[in-house]
């Protein structure tokens, strides 16, 4: 956290350098679609909070709906559009032989919320990332991230899921990945269960689930996997992250578990620049250390965009096979699609990506 700390008072005002380079980068690894956490706007809304911290407390206002009219988060709604707007134009591609790499990846954000903030922050942050997701298609969703062992994490779960419940009332759409499980032993209090996993899948009813490492700490932790098979709930594992900051090298890291009990995985490059690290590294890390093959790595991939919070229908049936759906089952890779198919790329953003 104290190199991220850093790095964020080295990047302020070059995000759109940031965000350029990110897609320069995944492009040249052939990635066809890329997600960013985006914090943009919320430093204002925690500071819109601060400044009215009673308005933020009650739940009222969120059951009933009303913080979608209150008059400054539509403001700072505005604000930030305008501000990734600002970022878009100045990382706009440019077909130089440099940039050229980015031009075919598609970009969305995950607006996102930090849960370690005091309880009206989290409010305020929260209200403002919904309003985005549902308005702005450049938002794909909302991540909601931060320490799990913070005091003000551990004493909000309750909270924050009921608080995420009722703006799901009003904003139903809106999809939200939650970084549940990036836990070792002794982290937490030894009395307070570990089960983040667990309360990610029925408190908060989540669409993706961030790490997961601590799976094996879990009360129920079976039970637990059995659901997220049945679920499909992916789980975007972090195999050098984890390794490097919780310790869980080799066989202490639970993706073998997943995979044995059937739940969904894709790769993840977290924290890249601080790491080192690119997903082409993370593919070399899952064979070199976890014993996966080459269909392994193509569900890997497969997953990604299947599972991930792009509009529209999967273009497979089965990620593993690579079966796809029956109007575009029988054309054949590299031809024109048939008038079937065509017709159900278009209705598909997420399928039109896998095709391309």
């Amino acid at each position: 956290m104290d190199a991220i700390d850093r790095y964020r008072a080295a990047t302020l005002g070059r995000e759109a350098d940031m965000q350029l380079e990110l897609r320069n980068r995944r492009g040249a690894e052939r990635v066809s679609y890329l997600k960013m956490l985006q914090p943009l706007g919320m430093d204002k809304a925690r500071a819109l909070a601060a400044a009215r911290p009673g308005d933020f407390r009650s739940t009222v206002r969120y059951e009933k709906g009303e913080w979608t009219r209150d008059p400054d988060l539509p403001r700072l709604m505005a604000e930030t559009r305008a501000e990734l707007n600002h970022i878009d134009a100045l990382s706009r591609c440019q077909r130089t032989p440099h940039a050229a790499h980015g031009c075919s990846v598609a970009l969305r954000h995950l607006a996102q919320v930090d849960r370690n903030a005091p309880e009206e922050q989290v409010n305020a942050q929260l209200a403002l990332a919904f309003l985005l997701a549902d308005a702005d298609p450049r938002y794909a969703g909302i991540s909601f991230t931060g320490l799990e062992d913070d005091p003000a994490t551990r004493g909000n779960q309750t909270w924050h899921a009921a608080l995420i419940r009722q703006m799901w009332v009003v904003l139903p759409k809106v999809r939200l990945s939650l970084d549940a499980g990036e836990l070792v032993r002794g982290q937490l209090p030894h009395e307070q269960p570990h089960d983040h996993v667990s309360q990610a899948l029925n408190a908060l009813a989540v669409h993706r689930i961030g790490h997961g490492a601590s799976i094996g700490l879990e009360r129920q932790a079976d039970s637990t996997l059995n659901q997220m098979a049945t679920q499909r709930m992916l789980v975007e594992t972090h195999l050098t992250q984890d390794a490097v900051l919780l310790g869980l090298q080799g066989a202490k890291h639970p993706v073998a578990r997943y995979r044995q009990a059937g739940v969904p995985l894709a790769l993840s490059a977290s924290d890249d620049s601080v790491l080192r690290i690119d997903l082409t590294h993370e593919y070399q890390r899952a064979v070199e250390t976890h014993a996966m093959g080459y269909l392994d790595l193509k569900e890997l991939s497969r997953n990604a965009l299947a599972y991930s919070f792009l509009q529209g229908d999967s273009l497979l049936l089965d990620t593993r096979s690579g079966a796809r759906v029956p109007a575009c089952g029988t054309d054949r890779p590299g031809s024109p699609p048939s008038r079937a198919c065509s017709n159900f790329l278009a209705g598909s953003e997420k399928a039109l990506i896998a095709s391309s």
